[in-house]
């Protein structure tokens, strides 16, 4: 069967194929071509803070469960992980104050650098957990934020 496209087929303004929007170039065997990526569906409503929390929970449990059980070395990521448990815990809970973990935050990323500046001076489970409260501190900050 053949197909026989109309002038407005012929002349979309997008190189793409239906349900693909243009995002920039890329390079492909030497050529320059459009880089066409699926148009992501709108979600209707945007995450709750209370369901983001409770995602990141589960996930959060997991990993570290699984890091504790395997033992050695993963003992680090156990440590990483297990400390940003009781913060989504409180997101579950709806119990944030987003002053103290700004508060936090900000106490957290000066100890880092302190610990860092000259040499590391911090053992490597500290420097984990450390990490960690940083990292959950900062997407539950973004996330109160931006709302996504």
């Amino acid at each position: 069967m053949r197909m026989i496209k109309t002038y407005e087929q012929l002349h979309e303004s997008t190189p793409c194929w239906s349900g693909y929007k243009q995002i920039g170039t890329k390079k492909k065997a030497g050529k320059t071509v459009p880089n066409c990526v699926p148009i992501a569906e709108e979600l209707e409503e945007p995450e709750s803070l209370e369901m983001f929390s409770t995602n990141r929970l589960a996930g959060a449990t997991k990993i570290a469960q699984g890091a504790k059980e395997k033992g050695g070395d993963a003992l680090l990521t156990y440590h990483h992980f297990v400390v940003k448990l009781p913060y989504y815990t409180q997101g579950v809970e709806g119990e944030l104050d987003f002053a103290q973990i700004e508060s936090e935050y900000k106490k957290k990323l000066n100890a880092l650098y302190v610990a860092t500046k000259n040499e590391m001076g911090i053992e490597q489970i500290p420097f984990q957990e450390l990490v960690g409260e940083i990292e959950v501190l900062g997407e539950l900050l973004i996330r109160k934020d931006t709302g996504s």
